[in-house]
């Protein structure tokens, strides 16, 4: 259902670093979260989770406007998270703004970035609630300078003020229902029209083409040992390796091992002189 606004029209576009919102004049709001299980053969294994919030119209509210009437910058966050491959992908307004690649294992996630007007968006998300109920758990967490996204106002929510402070449940949903939070039906009346959300599908589905969000990267090949090659003249074998021997190999000639030197013979003695004695 399309929803014809009296206000001025949201719009995405960041234009200035200056701040979007004052808490105590133009709080930032929410318009709604969605969260779908999208695995090809087991659906929850992969899921896409979209956040939607605004910063209200400043001067819509100073003038007393109320509800729809202070709609204002409306943004879009996008977790798209692949248990099986690990592949983590996180857009704003159409645009990536992360992507990584951790163990399939991994059981949590978190990312922060900062956005123009120096704001900084955090997004927390686990693969599995835990098993013991906790209070106030969310599997899936946006944050804006610190604050959840559950704790926004509604759009129905804008402009009404108590006590200096932004009032809770005080206006009716579009549509009659009622004040308080029961009537949630109502506030489907701010989905996108069909062909915004299809717009949005499509957009979703090429960036996960791209990076194959379904497909686990490759396990590296083990790295086996280097070989060590025996080449001539490096063997470590001293028992089969040449002697080294500047000029010709003396093992190779005939006789090698033999001593052909000739001998050294001593000259012989002088016979001795017989000893006569004449007197």
């Amino acid at each position: 259902m399309t929803m014809t606004m009296s206000g001025p029209p949201p719009t995405s576009s960041i234009s200035s670093n200056a701040a979007k919102y004052d808490l105590n004049v133009n709080p930032v709001y929410q318009i709604d979260m969605t969260t779908a299980s999208t695995g090809k053969m087991v659906a929850q294994t992969k899921r896409r989770v979209r956040w939607r919030f605004g910063f209200s119209n400043k001067t819509a509210i100073q003038e007393g406007g109320k509800g729809t009437d202070c709609r204002g910058e409306e943004h879009e966050v996008t977790l798209i998270w692949s248990l099986t491959s690990g592949k983590r992908l996180v857009l704003m307004d159409g645009k990536e703004v992360h992507y990584s690649m951790g163990k399939p294992t991994s059981g949590k996630f978190q990312t922060s970035w900062t956005m123009r007007g120096n704001h900084v968006l955090k997004i927390i998300a686990y693969a599995a609630p835990p098993i013991k109920n906790r209070p106030g758990f969310k599997q899936f967490e946006l944050f804006l300078d610190g604050m959840p996204f559950n704790t926004f106002p509604r759009i129905y929510e804008l402009g009404v003020r108590a006590g200096g402070a932004h009032a809770r449940g005080m206006v009716a949903y579009e549509g009659g229902g009622g004040g308080g939070r029961g009537g949630q039906q109502a506030y489907n009346n701010y989905s996108l029209p069909v062909e915004e959300e299809n717009a949005w599908a499509r957009r979703v589905e090429s960036y996960e083409n791209n990076y194959s969000m379904d497909r686990a990267a490759p396990v590296p090949a083990e790295v086996s040992a280097p070989t060590l090659t025996a080449t001539t003249g490096s063997s470590t074998d001293l028992m089969s390796d040449p002697i080294n021997v500047p000029g010709q190999d003396l093992l190779e000639q005939p006789n090698a091992l033999l001593d052909t030197s000739t001998p050294q013979v001593a000259a012989p003695a002088a016979p001795a002189q017989p000893d006569f004695d004449f007197t």
